[in-house]
């Protein structure tokens, strides 16, 4: 029963279960193969329970968990993918975003391969015992992962986070005394030191918003908006949401499609009206700053964003205002 409901409740909290729980469910009805019947008897309902609200909010909008528009990549690519970028980049070999190997090429792939052939050797030994769980979950993760549309995504391991706690786990089978555990814990520190000096000291972090600059401190936008009064406004994706966390909605950003933004008939300056969850992520936001006569904009200046847009807003009357690294658009009183 509480095995049904851990499953359950993290259904409903991520379909990246699924590449664990499935080959985990697998290897129990393999081990308890008289028990079958009797277990899912007692699971199923509280898996059910468990995951009510996914449920609830699925019958409610029309199943719209299942219509996620991520690319068209083909399933070898996202298979391929996992072994030569997110794999390497969930274990430290790599670097996100950059995807540089950590010390080189041939020295870092060299390991990779050692690392790999260590895991197989591991699951090979412990075959019979109860460790195999790990092993069948490790060997099945990669290709129940890329079923997924969404692991396109190869430039950091989102995907791979749930598979990190059996990679440790499996690593531990061979730390069986103090010398092999320091050996790892040493190991491991010179890993994280490596990458967050790369994180901290590499400017191209700052620029995986696709490959906008995106300035880390929003204080001079919130102070400029908030000295104009401007407590709704348009932006795209990758500022809008900041703006809301930051002001605790004080001030009311929405995400707006800057592709369909355009001069209306009435003589407004707005975009489509979003039709899709990818086009706002909540659309209550955008119907409160729709409701404006002239929406002001924020934009990341000199973006081709701003090149596109802002001649369209001058054109309407809209002033620009500088905001360290940022460009607010209003209307102006004489526009």
């Amino acid at each position: 029963m509480l095995l049904g409901l851990v499953v359950g409740l993290a259904w409903w909290q991520t379909p990246q279960v699924v590449p664990i729980a499935v080959p985990a469910l697998a290897y129990l009805v393999y081990r308890q193969r008289g028990d079958t019947g009797r277990i899912a008897l007692n699971a199923v309902p509280l898996a059910v329970l468990g995951s009510l609200p996914w449920w609830i909010s699925n019958i409610r909008h029309d199943w719209w968990s299942f219509n996620i528009d991520s690319g068209e990549t083909p399933y070898p690519l996202r298979l391929r993918g996992f072994f030569s970028a997110t794999l390497p980049m969930a274990v430290g070999l790599r670097e996100i975003f950059t995807s540089h190997w950590l010390l080189g090429s041939a020295v870092t792939g060299v390991v990779y391969v050692v690392l790999l052939a260590a895991f197989a050797y591991i699951a090979w030994r412990h075959r019979g015992e109860n460790v195999a769980l790990l092993a069948v979950v490790a060997a099945a993760y990669p290709f129940l992962y890329a079923l997924s549309p969404a692991t396109w995504l190869s430039d950091e391991p989102r995907y791979v986070t749930l598979l990190l706690p059996v990679i440790v786990l499996l690593i531990a089978q061979v730390l069986r005394d103090l010398r092999w555990g320091a050996a790892a814990v040493a190991l491991g520190v010179a890993l994280s030191a490596l990458t967050l000096a790369q994180l901290s000291s590499s400017p191209e972090y700052d620029q995986r918003a696709d490959g906008l600059y995106i300035p880390r401190n929003l204080s001079p936008l919130v102070a400029a908006l908030d000295a104009r009064g401007l407590t709704k406004v348009f932006a795209d994706y990758w500022v809008s949401y900041r703006l809301d966390f930051a002001t605790r909605e004080r001030i009311v950003a929405a995400e707006t499609n800057m592709l369909t933004v355009a001069r209306r008939p009435d003589g407004r300056v707005l975009s489509d009206r979003p039709r899709t969850y990818r086009e706002s992520r909540y659309p209550p936001y955008d119907t409160v700053v729709r409701r404006q006569p002239h929406p002001p904009y924020v934009l990341i200046a000199h973006s081709a964003e701003e090149e596109r847009v802002g001649p369209l807003l001058r054109r309407a009357g809209y002033e620009r205002i500088a905001a360290d690294g940022f460009a607010i658009y209003r209307r102006s009183s004489s526009g």
